[in-house]
């Protein structure tokens, strides 16, 4: 069997929960500001400090912290990863003690969404994870304007659809439409969102990757 082979049987092996989805707790809009806050207090940071190193005006950080402005997805992307934060800072509890094999069971899955970000994610695995993060997410956006644009962020990406229908945009490249059991990997960079035309029925896995030079796209 080569490893194309390989893949689509481990991939066709992926169990199907067909049990009926509960809501997605959701973090209120003023609570990302307090976080985003927290972040950059942590790292002893000032406004501008974080406007220089995510590129985000300082004007436009501090009404997103006072909870005067709402950022889109790609805006906050942009700020957690420029002040040097995960994705998993931004939507996981404390981490427990780490451990040498990292389970996640399906009763420990919970979703959340944040404010009105077309997205709920639940964080897969969190602490010392090699530089991966794994997330499901449910796609609420149905077009690009709805999910706040395209946007880049350094690394590598990978996606799984489980249920439903994506399609994948991406700046400067033709966009691809995935169904259930299809998969795609690409370089985060691009500028790209995530839409589906069935909202309430997609759902999918990603695993975000460090930055590896020797992968080009």
């Amino acid at each position: 069997m080569n490893s194309k082979s390989r893949v689509a049987s481990i991939l066709a092996a992926l169990p199907i929960r067909k049990t009926a989805k509960s809501p997605p707790s959701r973090i209120p809009a003023d609570e990302i500001g307090q976080r985003l806050r927290q972040l950059r207090k942590s790292r002893d940071f000032s406004l501008a400090d974080a406007a220089h190193l995510t590129g985000v005006p300082e004007a436009t950080l501090s009404r997103i912290e006072t909870n005067k402005m709402s950022p889109t997805f790609g805006m906050l992307y942009k700020i957690v990863e420029g002040l040097g934060f995960d994705w998993q800072d931004m939507l996981a509890k404390p981490s427990r003690a780490p451990s040498s094999v990292n389970v996640s069971r399906l009763d420990d899955i919970a979703f959340t969404r944040l404010a009105d970000i077309p997205y709920s994610y639940a964080l897969l695995h969190q602490g010392n994870t090699g530089g991966l993060t794994p997330l499901l997410m449910r796609v609420h956006a149905t077009s690009v304007e709805d999910a706040g644009g395209l946007a880049g962020h350094a690394g590598m990406e990978f996606c799984y659809v489980l249920s439903g229908t994506l399609e994948l945009s991406f700046d400067g490249k033709e966009g691809v439409t995935l169904k259930a059991g299809e998969s795609s990997l690409f370089s985060s960079s691009t500028p790209h969102a995530y839409t589906t035309p069935q909202p309430d029925e997609t759902e999918i896995l990603i695993v975000l990757m460090g930055r590896d030079p020797t992968i080009r796209f």
